[in-house]
C-alpha cells in the first residue's frame, strides 16, 4: 500500500502509515511560506497524516518567540541577549555596576535598552552606559552614601557645597560659611 500525495509512506502486506511534513507540503493546513517568510522555523509536531494543524513558527536566535499555526511575535530582551545592538555587559562593567532595561523587546525595536545608575547615583543612558552623577550634600541616608556629609556642614551652621557631581569623584564637597 502506498499513500496518495502530498502524504508520503507505504507498507508492506500491511496498511501504509502516511506522513505529510506540513512544512514542507502543499495542502490545505500547511505552513506554506508563513513561517520562512519571516525568517523563522517551522517544525511540524508530528507528521502522521491524521495529526493535521501542529506545525509551530518558532523565532531565530537571538530573538525568542513560538506561535502554532501562525508567524511568531519574535522578542529580544538585548539586556540578556547577544546580538550586534545588545547592552552585552557594558552596564554591569560601567563604574559602580549600572542596571540594564529594555522598554520594548520586539524584534524591530533594537538599540532601546538604557542603563541606570544605581542608588545613591543617578542618571540613565540609552544605548550607552550612563554617566552617574552623586551630590554629596544632598540629605540621603548615610549608610548609602558614606562619603555625604550635608549634616557635617548643617551642624556647624555651613552650607554644604558638592564641587564635581560626577560619581567618580567623591569627597570633593566643602563647607562654607553662611553670610
Amino acid at each position: 500500500c502506498t499513500c496518495a500525495a502530498p502524504l508520503t509512506g507505504m507498507g508492506y502486506q500491511a496498511r501504509a502509515v502516511c506522513l505529510l511534513d506540513e512544512c514542507h507540503e502543499a495542502c490545505p493546513t500547511c505552513a506554506g511560506g508563513t513561517c520562512s517568510d519571516m525568517r523563522q522555523v517551522c517544525t511540524d509536531r508530528s507528521t502522521l497524516s491524521d495529526s493535521l494543524s501542529d506545525w509551530v513558527c518558532s523565532c531565530s536566535l537571538p530573538t525568542e518567540g513560538e506561535a502554532m499555526l501562525a508567524a511568531a511575535v519574535c522578542r529580544v530582551d538585548e539586556c540578556f541577549a547577544e546580538c550586534r545592538s545588545c547592552a552585552g555587559t557594558t552596564c554591569a562593567l560601567a563604574p559602580g555596576g549600572q542596571d540594564c532595561t529594555d522598554p520594548d523587546t520586539l524584534e524591530t525595536s533594537l538599540s532601546d535598552w538604557v542603563c541606570s545608575c544605581r542608588y545613591p547615583t543617578v542618571g540613565a543612558q540609552v544605548d550607552a552606559a550612563a554617566e552617574c552623577s552623586l551630590d554629596e550634600c544632598v540629605e540621603m541616608d548615610a549608610a548609602a552614601c558614606p562619603t555625604c556629609e550635608l549634616m557635617a556642614c548643617r551642624a556647624a551652621g555651613q552650607s554644604c557645597t558638592d564641587l564635581n557631581t560626577n560619581a567618580r569623584f567623591l569627597r570633593d564637597w566643602e563647607c562654607a560659611c553662611a553670610a
